[in-house]
């Protein structure tokens, strides 16, 4: 997936490398629905806070049934069922909280059950307020109703795990732009384009909803720059198609806003009346769904590759699933020794057997034991520093970890650090750079919420 080296779209993004793929890369012109019919298990939590249930442990549920809420989500029923209790599970951030145990019933019961719901939503909202084609108005009763759809949804953004409702709630009118990224962290890691490829005017429409809720200025699609993108749809939708570097982090939202911001294509200053919104394909379909269609997000596409996957691919699959049912799905060729959540350098390690499908979940890797030498001295080659996409000096962090500097690590910007792994991944010496810094900034953590306290 790389670019010619010094070309324009690379020089706008500092450093970074190209990652070789970890097993087949998945096939982008399928999507593979899983008729999974073994037990769900709802996480009761978001954004750490827990979910509040609203019906009886034993109760028998429909497809999309209220089965609790929060401030700005509803959880629902992704499929009908019987509730069986309750039972502690893992999400794909390796958080561990109760979950509600849905036992499946037959799925053309909740299909029914569905259409019947839409109708009586559909009914029960005034539709004047969305303009004719679908796409949301100006007035204060389209906010509403826009608002409304998205927490009865129940989406959540995926990387900061907030409900999008109370999100939006807070960003509208700040907002200067709102960015599709469809750039994938590795070249396996495919699903955005994959998304953008099956659901075009879905992403497109959810975009522009966004963008004319939020009343931003700007509308943005950053792509790889070697993806065959249909940049007259984009056009026809008044969204300005980005190339970008196919580097390793530059699909992380931070890394994306900072080339964004060196191309001067949003302010290159963040202030709290110009933040730049950077959202998921998926999660601009579950919007379109939600608004256009009274769809409720009940389901995920993951991605799962990796190089003990014998059928990667893409996977539509109830919230809830575990995630050993998903690699029995993709036909993994012996247990995994590492099952990751998210990238292979930045991802979260997890339990197979105790972690869900959950509204965060975009991807999972089944990977063989990697090999790791002995870690050695420091040899000073620099590395670290000429690969660092933040521009700060890695190498130092880490000796400031060694010593418990830690305060020191604040003259070299500890805090504009991605967290990205590439330091680690390509130090010779085999020293675990990454995790010290990480140490830095929960040591600095405490010290950043005092200081908050005191100006209150």
């Amino acid at each position: 997936m790389g670019l010619r080296s010094g070309c324009k779209i690379d020089t706008d993004f500092s450093g970074g490398i190209y990652l070789p793929a970890v097993g087949a890369v998945p096939a982008m012109d399928s999507i593979e629905t899983v008729e999974y019919v073994g037990d769900l298990f709802l996480p009761l939590e978001v954004d750490g806070r827990e979910i509040a249930v609203e019906v009886n442990p034993d109760k028998s549920v429909c497809q999309g049934d209220i089965l609790g809420r929060t401030d700005g989500y509803l959880l629902r029923a992704p499929r009908s069922g019987d509730l069986a209790g309750r039972r502690k599970i893992r999400t794909s951030r390796g958080r561990r909280c109760d979950s509600l145990v849905l036992r499946i019933k037959n799925r053309s019961e909740a299909e029914n059950h569905s259409e019947a719901e839409k109708s009586s939503d559909q009914a029960e909202h005034s539709e004047d307020a969305l303009v004719p084609g679908g796409i949301v108005g100006s007035s204060e009763a389209a906010h509403a109703i826009v608002l409304q759809k998205i927490e009865q949804a129940g989406i959540v953004e995926e990387c900061s795990g907030q409900p999008l409702a109370k999100l939006l709630e807070r960003q509208s009118g700040k907002t200067y732009a709102v960015v599709a990224n469809v750039v994938p962290l590795e070249e396996t890691l495919n699903g955005p384009l994959t998304i953008l490829q099956f659901w075009p005017e879905q992403v497109y429409a959810g975009l522009t909803i966004l963008k004319k809720f939020l009343a931003a200025d700007r509308a943005l699609l950053a792509w790889p720059h070697n993806f065959a993108l249909d940049k007259r749809t984009a056009r026809a939708w008044e969204i300005r198609a980005v190339p970008v570097s196919g580097k390793y982090p530059q699909g992380r939202p931070d890394a994306l806003v900072r080339t964004l911001r060196k191309r001067r294509l949003v302010p290159t200053r963040k202030t709290k009346e110009n933040s730049t919104l950077v959202v998921t394909p998926q999660l601009l379909r579950q919007v379109e769904r939600a608004v256009l269609a009274d769809s409720f997000a009940l389901e995920r596409l993951v991605t799962v590759c990796g190089d003990m996957v014998k059928k990667p691919g893409h996977y539509l699959v109830p919230i809830g699933m575990p995630l050993v049912e998903l690699l029995k799905q993709a036909e993994i060729t012996a247990q995994p020794h590492h099952v990751i959540s998210g990238c292979s350098l930045a991802g979260k390690a997890v339990d197979a057997e105790q972690t869900v499908v959950d509204q965060c979940c975009e991807s999972v890797m089944a990977l063989h034991r990697l090999p790791r030498t002995a870690a050695h001295h420091c040899i000073r080659c620099g590395w670290c520093i000429d690969f660092c996409p933040a521009q700060i000096d890695p190498a130092q962090l880490m000796q400031f970890a060694e010593t418990g500097q830690y305060h020191q690590a604040n003259e070299i910007a500890v805090n504009t650090c991605l967290e990205c792994g590439i330091c680690s991944y390509i130090c010779p010496s085999n020293l675990r750079i990454m995790e010290n810094i990480q140490i830095i900034k929960r040591k600095l953590q405490p010290d950043k919420s005092a200081g908050k306290r005191g100006r209150k």
